[in-house]
């Protein structure tokens, strides 16, 4: 079984499902589960395949309601391994049977940020239970748990088609940003910042708490903007000319990056370790705001040099096939099944 936060959302999210999808074609079992209430449209139901329920609106009354949910759920089935995707699956983890082979996979960089005190006292008490770890990037280590190996499992990623492929072009002529609003770590408003340094338009894909705040900035600065919202299929918005803007000071598996060498869209990010460990060229990386302005206008009519080489992509996507983190990942539950 899986617990993931939602059955649809950022890259843990869509890692789980891709995970639960591809093992299943394989002939095995496995029980995905969401948490959180769910957009109807937003995914595919199956019958191995459920929702929580659990309202952010009213998060104490329906968190309590899923734990006992999720309780039932568990004695009522079969479940032989659960894996625990972020930091309310874990807690929820706390109600599981201790019959069940726990695996926690680290997906954040550091996880329980927020939550400090309440992350420490769940995963000592987790720990009792000697999880199997797993982290999603090489540069994770997983918090509160340091006396335990792990191992690493990068998250798998969808196959695209050649049409997904962006075609290349000279001039940029659009900035986006992809992800969470959110003011840890992902650094939307850097995003505006630049594009007032630089003259371009900006599409903001994703949502999150600094929407409003966001939407006033570039109104007060008369930053031609538009905020799409949250998009189940965020990279069909993506035209040529348009250069991807990942200014976060800190990832977990830094999917946006990966995502968009996947389909050949430029972008520059942030030179932090967590976004630069894969050998792209130095010149898609930028070290502070007035880097990425420079880098802009330096690449403003050469946009097709800030696309990553296919000799270089392959190396970096032929880990994440479906069917090669299928392959990491039985080695890991069949050798760790009580």
């Amino acid at each position: 079984m899986i617990l993931t936060n939602s059955l649809s959302g950022g890259g843990a999210e869509t890692s789980a499902l891709i995970l639960q999808e591809e093992l299943a074609k394989i002939g095995h079992e496995v029980v995905l589960i969401g948490i959180n209430s769910e957009n109807p449209f937003s995914i595919k139901t199956t019958t191995n395949i459920f929702s929580l329920g659990r309202e952010k609106t009213k998060p104490i009354s329906t968190t309590v309601s899923s734990l006992l949910s999720f309780r039932k759920f568990l004695l009522t089935r079969r479940v032989d391994t659960l894996i625990v995707n972020c930091e309310l699956p874990e807690f929820f983890a706390l109600v599981s049977p201790r019959s069940i082979q726990l695996v926690i996979v680290e997906h954040a960089n550091p996880s329980w940020y927020k939550r400090m005190f309440l992350g420490f006292i769940v995963r000592r008490t987790l720990a009792g239970r000697e999880p199997v770890l797993v982290t999603v990037g090489q540069h994770l280590k997983p918090r509160f748990l340091e006396r335990f190996p792990y191992a690493h499992i990068p998250n798998p990623l969808c196959v695209v088609s050649e049409k997904d492929v962006v075609p290349i072009t000279l001039d940029i002529k659009r900035l986006i940003y992809l992800g969470r609003l959110s003011p840890l770590f992902k650094n939307p408003l850097a995003v505006l910042v630049i594009a007032e340094g630089v003259n371009l338009p900006v599409l903001m894909i994703g949502d999150g708490a600094l929407m409003n705040e966001l939407k006033s900035y570039a109104q007060n600065h008369q930053i031609d903007c538009k905020f799409t919202g949250f998009q189940t299929n965020p990279w069909e918005l993506i035209e040529s000319g348009d250069l991807v803007i990942i200014p976060s000071t800190a990832e977990g598996d830094g999917l946006t990056l990966v995502e968009a060498v996947q389909r050949g869209v430029p972008f520059l990010a942030s030179n932090i370790p967590d976004l630069n460990r894969y050998g792209i060229s130095a010149s898609n990386y930028c070290s502070d705001l007035q880097g990425f302005i420079d880098s802009i206008n330096e690449f403003r009519h050469r946009l097709n040099e800030l696309t990553v080489p296919r000799y270089i992509s392959n190396k970096i996507l032929e880990i994440r096939r479906p069917e090669n983190v299928a392959k990491m990942w039985i080695k890991i539950l069949f050798s760790t099944t009580k």
